[in-house]
């Protein structure tokens, strides 16, 4: 997955559009650029975003089924076979 595709794709705040967009144009001229603080809108936007998938998804971790734990057993079978 590409990182510039997904978070220009998404409905991210402008404010974190502009910073992601500065960083990887500064990245883009450079090898490394260190470290330092994460931005407070990046850092705010990671949050909400959590918030939002905690919210939305179940935090109960749930038992596999018998029909994923077959297709998971037949996909490893079948990679081993294919790539030793």
């Amino acid at each position: 997955m590409s990182f510039p595709t997904l978070i220009f794709e998404s409905e991210a705040p402008n404010a974190v559009l502009s910073l992601v967009r500065d960083l990887i144009e500064k990245k883009a001229v450079t090898r490394e650029l260190g470290s330092g603080a994460l931005p407070l809108p990046i850092r705010a936007f990671i949050d909400s975003e959590f918030a939002a998938a905690h919210d939305t998804f179940d935090s109960v971790p749930r038992a596999a089924t018998t029909e994923a734990l077959a297709q998971a057993d037949n996909f490893s079978r079948a990679t081993l076979a294919r790539f030793g």
